[in-house]
């Protein structure tokens, strides 16, 4: 349980998963003397606050102008993000930010990443990140580190660097958000080419109480 300051309120960072929900007019107590557990129903779902992110990355297709024999994604730095954001008891939103979104986020750990000589064609996808809310009109940062291999005549050669994208895009509490990252690869691997796709939908559980019934 999160530590409440003295206005009731607490704090919740990047990378952390936040949930509520209200308990109204229920009496939470044990169904026997003496037990020291109990099982209380909930009336109402809890509600989502944070954004769930993916990002992935991968080289645009094998019609590039410098063709990269493998890729390797070191990580993907998020800014403009808020650091923090409070939550008051029994409120339905977040509290007003009072700091600047100036904060960021790394995704550093991506599957089929481990070694340079997976196909660079196949996307690289990080692991799933909750990050806070921020509004439509803020401008997150993009920074995609990668070390790519190419050939440069009949000589093989490595180079890691990053490469930059910025957009305008709200990231609503209970939404979850892909970021494709894929690359065209020009001259002696120039990072100057990255296109970003943004998929976004929204993640519905559904019960399977009614399965099998007539």
């Amino acid at each position: 349980m999160p530590e409440l300051d003295s206005s009731g309120a607490f704090t919740v960072s990047n990378g952390k998963d936040f949930m509520y929900t209200k308990l109204e007019g229920i009496v939470v107590q044990p169904d026997k003397t003496g037990d020291n557990a109990m099982l209380v129903s909930l009336p109402k779902p809890f509600t989502r606050m944070g954004a769930q992110v993916i990002t992935t990355v991968k080289a645009r297709n094998s019609m590039q102008p410098v063709l990269p024999t493998a890729l390797v994604v070191n990580f993907i730095k998020v800014s403009g993000l808020y650091g923090s954001l409070a939550y008051k008891l029994n409120n339905t939103s977040w509290e007003t930010p009072t700091t600047a979104a100036d904060a960021s986020y790394s995704f550093e750990k991506f599957d089929a990443n481990n070694t340079l000589d997976y196909n660079p064609q196949a996307p690289r996808t990080s692991d799933l990140a909750v990050l806070l809310p921020v509004g439509g009109t803020q401008k997150m940062k993009f920074d995609v580190n990668l070390t790519v291999q190419y050939k440069s005549g009949s000589e093989t050669k490595t180079s890691t660097d990053s490469y930059f994208a910025t957009i305008e895009k709200a990231l609503l509490p209970g939404m979850t958000y892909q970021f494709d990252f894929s690359l065209t690869f020009y001259g002696a691997i120039v990072p100057s080419d990255l296109t970003l796709a943004i998929r976004e939908w929204t993640t519905t559980n559904l019960t399977g109480e009614d399965l099998g019934k007539d």
